[in-house]
């Protein structure tokens, strides 16, 4: 019996825990799709360090708070690395550390754009190309957060 290979997207893997995720999940033989905004040379330093170890991987830049924007990350992933089988939802941002009282509904917005509504672009794409009702060979979504919200501090209101 042949074991297809798995392709996985991490959101964020250009650095911190995304990288560690991006780098162990090639150890075991996936191919990995690393995603990021901004960190282009972080994340091709990822790649680079997959592809020269044996792996498989590319870097994806997608700002997953754009619907259009993740359906393109998907898009991307599929043509140049195969089918999805699993989605790792680890990019997330902090608003400034300040006092409620002091923070702007904009300075939120972006953070719930980003981690909440993210996270939900994501995760609908990745379950519209994974479901077995829609076609698809099933699959994993993880979702990672912060300790923020159950471990709060000096400043932490958004």
């Amino acid at each position: 019996m042949k074991v297809e290979k798995k392709v996985l997207i991490i959101t964020g893997g250009s650095r911190g825990i995304g990288a560690s995720i991006s780098i162990k999940a090639a150890q075991m033989g996936h191919s990995v799709c690393v995603n990021y905004e901004k960190s282009y040379k972080k994340a091709n330093q990822v790649v680079e360090e997959i592809n020269s170890n044996g792996g498989e991987a590319i870097a994806v830049q997608a700002d997953i708070s754009s619907a259009k924007e993740v359906e393109h990350l998907f898009t991307t992933v599929e043509t140049k690395l195969g089918t999805l089988s699993a989605l790792v939802n680890n990019a997330g941002i902090s608003g400034p550390r300040t006092k409620l009282i002091d923070l702007e509904a904009s300075e939120m917005k972006r953070v719930f754009k980003v981690n909440l509504f993210g996270s939900f672009y994501c995760a609908k794409e990745a379950v519209q190309r994974m479901s077995l009702s829609n076609g698809g060979k099933g699959g994993a979504i993880v979702n990672i957060s912060s300790q923020a919200a159950e471990f709060g501090g000096n400043g932490l209101s958004s």
